[in-house]
């Protein structure tokens, strides 16, 4: 299996790609829940990673997303890719 940073990052990038969009939250109030959520899923090993790994997925996670998922971005991918000739497949 992966290692608990690979499995934190994993974890926690999957969460934030379907997070994000339930409000478009400002960047401060979105590292914190990505930081919250980085503690939940690291809570879960046997042997947790020390809070500076932790913070730096965190970041790491919460810049990415923030900079490459916002709401106009995510309505035109919905609106390219929900035509009525894709749909028709």
């Amino acid at each position: 299996g992966l290692g608990r940073k690979c499995t934190l990052f994993e974890e926690l990038r999957k969460w934030a790609y379907r997070a994000q969009r339930q409000g478009w939250p400002d960047y401060r109030q979105w590292l914190d829940a990505c930081l919250t959520r980085a503690q939940m899923i690291n809570l879960q090993f046997t042997s947790p990673l020390p809070l500076s790994e932790i913070r730096a997925t965190a970041t790491s996670v919460a810049k990415w997303t923030s900079k490459r998922m916002n709401q106009g971005d995510f309505e035109y991918y919905v609106e390219s890719t929900h035509t009525s000739e894709i749909q028709a497949y």
